[in-house]
């Protein structure tokens, strides 16, 4: 127990800290505090304005008719959702591939100790995520039902309970990929096939039970109640908080919190083992040396990519925008009319077709912000990019075009498959790949000045770049705050004018912004580098 709260110490001081956060220098930048403190009140104000609505309008009718307790059902779907996919990215680089193994195996520490360690650290962090998305539902239900204060500590125990089962399930199926995958000699890109198809299949799921109804949750409704008649747990939880039985809550606690720790001692030694093995690959890869006659340009270009593709994680997470926007294509060849009503039903306003998946492929190259991070990615090696006779422009250069390379061209082969499925018109069709066009080059060069300003390379594992950095964040949700200007500015044009000339007006906006951003990009960019210390 003392080398876990060691430990414990130790992790949480370095992955919650400020300058973990924001990168080095951070507690002197008030700059950088206030950025902070605005892209979390941006981004918790966006989530209850559109989900804590939706929950509030289902909560007055569950008080109507004397339900309410299904939101506690709710609660408990979410918390286990959001955990088997939050795991599924998560668990690998915490458990199975963490890069400190080589300091911490020494150690005079038993096996459980240190995963027991790791194992709390990705869960506080997958706690905090998941507290906002249960914000909207736990708001509603104390609005429309009477609660007393064990309701309350029944309520926030049993949250914490209810996803460890899941977090099980994610573990091993993250373990299985692990050991197929450690003596594969092509073991990132078979692991991150198979994170795919496990991720793909759940969205599917969730796909397909959205269009019981007329809305997402109306359609949700009745599958969860159903999965609360039959699984065990649910009833236990909602029977704690809903009536205040204390057996009900024993019955949860001793279940999830006892095999939980009955997990993490089991897979202890396994989970060591595996990160001996991937780090002996490590030391055993060589990388043939290859000279081929390229500019820079296109030397740092396949840099980049080897890069990117050489970090299963750091994919996962930026590349479902690209996966989505195909997916969604493809599908509308084959049910154009499910599609179309998914999509409407989806965004609940009379708009004409091609603004509505123009939403899509916006919201959907959002997600893809390889800019705002790449930079810090390069981790401890900056100093040596630093020192080569390249430009720093040049090198930034390559980052955005990189961006922009992952989702551009899928943009347009989703246009042109959504164009056939809905027949579009031709010029409509060439409109909106320039509409595209531009929001990529928007996005991609704001993702970049967030990187020059706020790099982080002091970190153990790059999930914590690409999910819990700063400008990972800050490029997300300012990509969807880009998309809301598009469409305001869309509401404003399409009063006056056709959708042509609309969308050629927004292209135009996207077009000044993003130049303006790499301009300014070129101009700052070399004294930044100088001023960074990794």
């Amino acid at each position: 127990m003392k080398n876990y709260l060691t430990l414990m110490g130790v992790f949480l001081k370095d992955n919650f800290s400020l300058r973990k956060m924001l990168g080095s220098s951070a507690s002197k930048s008030k700059g950088k505090m206030v950025m902070v403190v605005f892209a979390i009140i941006y981004a918790v104000g966006v989530f209850l304005g559109t989900f804590g609505w939706m929950f509030y309008q289902l909560g007055l009718g569950l008080q109507a008719a004397g339900l309410t307790e299904l939101l506690l059902m709710f609660l408990f779907s979410y918390a286990a959702g959001f955990a088997i996919m939050i795991s599924l990215l998560r668990v690998d680089g915490y458990l199975f591939h963490f890069k400190d193994y080589e300091i911490l195996a020494p150690l005079p520490m038993k096996p459980a100790s240190i995963i027991a360690a790791k194992a709390s650290v990705m869960m506080i962090n997958m706690y905090l995520m998941m507290f906002i998305f249960a914000l909207p539902i736990v708001f509603s239900y104390i609005y429309f039902t009477p609660v007393g204060v064990m309701t309350i500590i029944y309520l926030v125990l049993g949250y914490l309970l209810a996803p460890l089962p899941l977090i099980i399930i994610a573990s091993l199926i993250s373990m299985g990929i692990a050991r197929i995958t450690v003596r594969l000699k092509k073991s990132n890109l078979v692991k991150l096939i198979l994170l795919f198809v496990v991720f793909l299949g759940i969205m599917v799921l969730s796909f397909t039970m959205n269009f019981a109804g007329e809305n997402p949750l109306s359609g949700q409704q009745d599958f969860i109640r159903s999965l609360g008649d039959i699984y065990l747990p649910m009833q236990w939880f909602v029977e704690a908080v809903h009536e205040q039985n204390f057996l009900s809550f024993v019955l949860l606690l001793v279940t999830h919190a006892g095999l939980f720790g009955l997990f993490i001692f089991a897979i202890s030694k396994a989970s060591m083992k595996i990160n001996s093995k991937h780090a002996v690959n490590i030391g055993t890869n060589h990388v043939k040396a290859v000279s081929q006659s390229r500019s820079v340009f296109k030397s740092l270009l396949v840099k980049e990519i080897r890069n990117y593709f050489g970090m299963t994680m750091y994919v996962f997470n930026t590349l479902f925008g690209t996966i989505i926007m195909l997916l969604v294509a493809i599908a509308s060849l084959f049910f154009k009319n499910k599609v179309l009503e998914f999509i409407g039903s989806e965004m609940g306003m009379a708009l004409p077709l091609e603004p509505m998946l123009l939403i899509i492929i916006g919201f959907c190259l959002g997600m893809i912000y390889t800019s705002a991070v790449s930079l810090s990615i390069e981790g401890k090696k900056f100093p040596f990019l630093k020192s080569l006779p390249i430009h720093p422009n040049t090198i930034m250069k390559v980052k955005l075009f990189f961006n922009i390379l992952l989702g551009l061209p899928a943009a347009i082969i989703s246009i042109i498959l959504l164009a056939i499925a809905f027949e579009i018109t031709f010029i409509n069709v060439i409109l909106m790949m320039f509409l595209a066009a531009s929001f990529s080059a928007l996005i991609s060069s704001f993702g970049s000045i967030l990187n020059l300003y706020m790099p982080k390379f002091d970190f153990i594992n790059e999930i914590e770049v690409v999910k819990q950095s700063l400008p990972a964040l800050i490029a997300v949700f300012g990509a969807f705050g880009f998309l809301a200007m598009n469409g305001g500015l869309y509401y404003l044009v399409s009063k006056e004018a056709t959708i042509g000339i609309t969308m050629l007006s927004l292209t135009l906006f996207n077009g000044v912004i993003a130049s303006a951003f790499y301009l300014w990009m070129t101009k700052k960019s070399e004294s930044l580098f100088m001023k960074m210390i990794a």
